[in-house]
């Protein structure tokens, strides 16, 4: 006489395949979200660059630190044009600290003598 139901062992093959599944599964998400995150990271530091450049075309010299470009007002009093009054930058995630936050949660550094900026990120300081 034949039981209807799953014995012990086909349910343990069953939830290892489930589970081998999902390994596959997450390895390839993780991937996909570290790609995603480093092409984040070349959009916002090109964005930043683009801010530190317009920024020193607008106030004749670069900022001090990259929160001048997420605190300070676009306009400058002096300026004969109207400009929609808003920041260099927005939506940037920053520190307790003030410090502007790549994808990767790490520091942005900046070199204000020269405008260079970059990432703490591990491997992409060169970008």
């Amino acid at each position: 006489m034949k039981r209807a139901g799953l014995t012990f062992f086909e349910l343990l093959v069953a939830l290892s395949v489930i589970f081998a599944l999902m390994g596959i599964f997450a390895a390839y998400a993780h991937t996909y979200v570290r790609v995603a995150r480093e092409t984040a990271l070349r959009n916002e530091l090109s964005n930043i660059r683009m801010s530190i450049e317009y920024y020193r075309i607008v106030r004749g010299h670069l900022p001090e630190e990259l929160a001048d470009l997420v605190n300070e007002p676009l306009t400058k009093k002096e300026a004969d044009v109207n400009i929609k009054s808003s920041k260099f930058l927005s939506n940037f995630r920053v520190s307790k600290d003030g410090f502007l936050l790549d994808p990767f949660m790490n520091k942005y550094n900046y070199d204000s003598k020269s405008g260079q900026v970059w990432s703490e990120a591990e491997g992409r300081a060169n970008w």
